[in-house]
């Protein structure tokens, strides 16, 4: 395999730790994660690509990749990640009121991935502020992740006996998108002259790991669940709908 020059695989960054956040969600049975691997999938291709050429230097797939600051003045641009259709099957029911002291929300995907891109999405949670709940936008980073705890107030959560836990879970899915090309260097077959090409991303659809191409775009479905437990005191709580 050809080696990248100046850049680090970001996905072989260590696992998130889950133990213990299984354990807090331990009675909301979560399925396992199946990792998709961007950065893996640009290697496959351009091993396929030396195969034949035999004459690959150096590549890279972030903005690092020393070819696009010092020789690339062309049209192309890096990849970035953008997330669309960010959606949670199923009605989660918010309490609101001076009953309500903890939640806790687990994201456990059953399908992520690995790149070095920043996968950044917005999720609509209840949120402790100012002394009481409010719903708000939180958003979370789910590259080269399996699962988020967020917990609010940002505590362990309570343990008295004098509480009423509700369990919720609906299932969860966003698509990434992500636009732009890699770059591979390459070697003349006098050995004097260097070049630069450029690959658009959607070249890298492997449907086998859910990369879909779209144009030159390539499009990764992220799927899971959301499983939250509300603490609330053992009184009658006000609910409302989001």
């Amino acid at each position: 395999a050809v080696t990248q020059s100046r850049y680090q695989d970001t996905a072989k960054c260590s696992e998130f730790k889950l133990r213990a956040l299984d354990i807090f969600f331990v009675t909301i049975p979560l399925d396992a994660t199946k990792m998709a691997n961007l950065t893996a999938e640009a290697e496959r291709y351009i091993d396929g690509v030396n195969k034949t050429s035999h004459n690959i230097l150096s590549w890279g797939i972030t903005s690092d990749y020393f070819k696009w600051e010092k020789n690339h003045s062309g049209a192309e641009h890096p990849i970035k990640a953008t997330v669309y259709n960010v959606t949670c099957h199923g009605t989660m029911t918010n309490y609101v009121g001076s009953d309500l002291f903890f939640i806790g929300s687990y994201l456990k995907l059953t399908e992520g991935i690995y790149c070095p891109f920043n996968v950044s999405v917005n999720i609509t949670l209840p949120v402790h502020t100012g002394g009481q709940f409010q719903v708000a936008n939180v958003t979370v980073n789910l590259n080269n992740r399996k699962a988020k705890l967020i917990r609010s107030p940002n505590q362990q959560p309570p343990k008295r006996k004098e509480i009423r836990k509700v369990r919720q879970r609906c299932s969860f899915s966003a698509a990434v998108v992500f636009n732009g090309s890699f770059a591979y260097e390459t070697m003349s077959d006098e050995g004097n002259v260097t070049k630069t090409l450029f690959v658009p991303v959607g070249y890298l659809n492997n449907t086998s790991q859910e990369f879909q191409r779209n144009g030159d775009n390539l499009i990764y479905t992220l799927r899971g669940n959301i499983a939250r437990i509300m603490y609330l005191q053992q009184s009658t709580a006000k609910p409302i709908l989001v």
